[in-house]
């Protein structure tokens, strides 16, 4: 068995020999691919490492263009001051221009006036020379002088110096601001995004370099590795070679063995049978000397029990072979013996339940109903299994309940600590949204930011309202004007100032409402304008209206459309009004077919 145990060995190491020759020979199969792979990787990566210097240069680009928007976003900002510095001097210089061109007339009148008072019949005038004097000068409405003449004219001067400074600083930022748009190319967000992915892409290119590294050691080590696999799988085949001639000689020894095993078995089927046999007789004699010792102490104890029999007929006063006959078999006697002790034990048990206080008293009590007794436990049976079974469902529907209930005690606790939380919280949102008492003006924080924007839109408007209805009307912004708009405090009014009276827009005539929309609308294209970063609204069109105009109005309307359009708007009116045509140069005029559609014709 050691021969077969060895030999056994030594196959197994041979199969294990021959299994790691495939196992390196597998390997080796696949280290020239995952090499070339490998290889290939290398090559890819060192060609995105060769972009850093181009991708760095990228980076710094865009970082220059981000800079540059930034700078034009600061700009911005200070745009919007100078377009409120610019709107105030223009104001400024249109109030100064008027006061001047009002000295000037008061000038003139008076002037006029001073003169007719000095003319008398008969005496040449000494502007026209003519000694008859039918229609003098009326006296002059109050008095101005030379000197306040000439401080109005230099107060206009330096309104319009003050204007063009302001328009200088305004086309200075403006111009600026175009530059740096047109070197950023995009918005500040879009640039930041591209900045991050230019950043991003940067620092990838940069993380190769050690991973270019690390691919080269690693290839370095696939190269060792396929090396020592090569030398690795030489001394395995070596090796297991060794092993198969060892197996060899010791399968050829085994044999040997074989043969002499078969010459010391004789008759014996084999030599573990011979053994067997062997052991067989040794167990025999062992057996028969117990058996002897056990007879020896067998005779003794039967001496003993013979000279103990004799002695106890002697004490009966019997003959030596009469108790014979006196002897019952031994299954008898023990079967008597375990009737009696039976009897015994079912006697004393039926005294003991005779003699119980409960039997005393059952001997006097009528016999029971066994059948009615029978239904009536049946029923308590019944009864007990379905209240068993509602005490179940109680008991569940108890446990959810408290599961609810701390559940419930958990939602109320959250609910009461994000109420003490959000409690300022909704106090400012109230305020903001003018739903809470503390708004004591009940107006939300969005009207208040209309309410500012309305005032500019006023404030560029009423100029236009007063030049078009001859200094009439002006608008002012009142929190309740008896619409829907009370719910934002954007309601508006009219100021008529022939009659001092503050008069609602529904009270306007047509005629009237048109042009204080179209004032309302210039003014709103000022401040989109000034609000827009400079970028101006250069085309807006007009449709209809003008027919509700009398002809003393439509020329101011018009007065005010020429303006715009002397300052580089273009301005398109759609209108019926025939008087228009004759006051607008380029006209593209749309005339209905006899047989139907229509035709364009265009002046320029």
């Amino acid at each position: 068995p050691e021969s077969r145990t060895q030999i056994d060995s030594l196959r197994s190491r041979h199969d294990q020999a021959l299994a790691r020759i495939a196992s390196i020979e597998s390997e080796r199969e696949t280290l020239p691919l995952r090499i070339e792979q490998a290889t290939e990787a290398l090559r890819l990566m060192r060609a995105d490492a060769d972009t850093l210097p181009e991708a760095a240069s990228a980076l710094r680009a865009i970082n220059e263009r981000l800079d540059a928007s930034m700078q034009a976003d600061l700009l911005r900002s200070a745009l919007l001051g100078a377009s409120d510095e610019l709107r105030e001097a223009t104001v400024a210089a249109k109030l100064a221009n008027a006061a001047a061109a009002d000295g000037h007339d008061l000038w003139i009148a008076q002037s006029a006036s001073a003169l007719a008072l000095e003319l008398e019949e008969d005496t040449p005038c000494p502007v026209c020379g003519s000694t008859a004097h039918p229609a003098p000068a009326p006296a002059a409405d109050g008095e101005i002088t030379r000197e306040q003449v000439a401080e109005l004219d230099r107060a206009r001067d330096r309104a319009e110096a003050a204007l063009r400074d302001a328009q200088v600083r305004h086309q200075d930022l403006v111009r600026r601001i175009a530059q740096l748009n047109e070197v950023a190319g995009a918005p500040t967000p879009t640039l930041e995004i591209e900045r991050d992915r230019a950043a991003e892409l940067v620092a990838k290119l940069e993380a190769l370099a050690p991973q270019i590294s690390q691919i080269e050691a690693a290839l370095a080590q696939e190269r060792t590795r396929l090396d020592g696999l090569t030398d690795a799988l030489a001394g395995a085949r070596e090796s297991a070679a060794s092993i198969a001639s060892t197996l060899q000689e010791r399968e050829s020894a085994l044999t040997a063995a074989l043969a002499r095993v078969e010459e010391e078995r004789a008759d014996f089927s084999s030599l573990s049978e011979r053994a067997a046999a062997l052991d067989q007789r040794a167990h025999q004699a062992a057996s028969l000397a117990r058996a002897c010792a056990d007879w020896e102490s067998s005779r003794a104890a039967l001496t003993k029990a013979q000279r103990s029999l004799e002695e106890a007929i002697e004490e009966q006063g019997l003959e030596a072979d009469s108790w014979r006959s006196l002897l019952l078999p031994l299954p008898q006697v023990e079967a008597l013996e375990a009737r009696v002790a039976a009897h015994e034990k079912a006697l004393f048990a039926a005294r003991e339940a005779l003699a119980s206080e409960r039997l005393t008293r059952a001997a006097s009590v009528p016999d029971p109903d066994i059948e009615a007794l029978a239904e009536a436990s049946r029923k308590a049976d019944e009864d007990a299994a379905s209240t068993a079974r509602a005490s179940g469902i109680l008991e569940q529907h108890c446990a959810q309940l408290d599961t609810a209930r701390a559940s419930l005690e958990q939602a109320l606790e959250a609910l009461a600590r994000a109420r003490e939380q959000a409690g300022p919280i909704r106090r400012l949102a109230d305020i903001a949204a003018a739903s809470g008492p503390e708004n004591l003006a009940s107006t939300p924080l969005s009207a208040w930011v209309l309410i500012s924007r309305l005032e500019e839109v006023l404030a560029a408007a009423n100029p236009r309202l007063a030049a078009i209805s001859s200094g009439r009307y002006e608008l002012v912004s009142v929190p309740d004007d008896g619409t829907a708009s009370r719910k934002s405090g954007l309601g508006l009014a009219i100021i008529d100032h022939d009659t001092d009276a503050l008069r609602s827009p529904r009270t306007l005539s047509g005629g009237e409402t048109f042009y204080t929309s179209l004032a309302l609308a210039l003014g709103l294209a000022d401040v989109v304008s000034a609000e827009a970063g400079g970028v101006e609204l250069r085309t807006m069109f007009i449709d209809e209206g003008f027919g509700s105009l009398d002809l003393h109005t439509l020329s101011l309307v018009m007065a005010q459309l020429q303006a715009l359009r002397c300052a580089g708007r273009t301005v398109g009116v759609i209108s019926h009004v025939e008087e228009m045509a004759t006051q607008i140069a380029d006209q593209i005029q749309v005339r209905p077919l006899p047989e139907g559609g229509s035709t364009l014709s265009v002046r320029a």
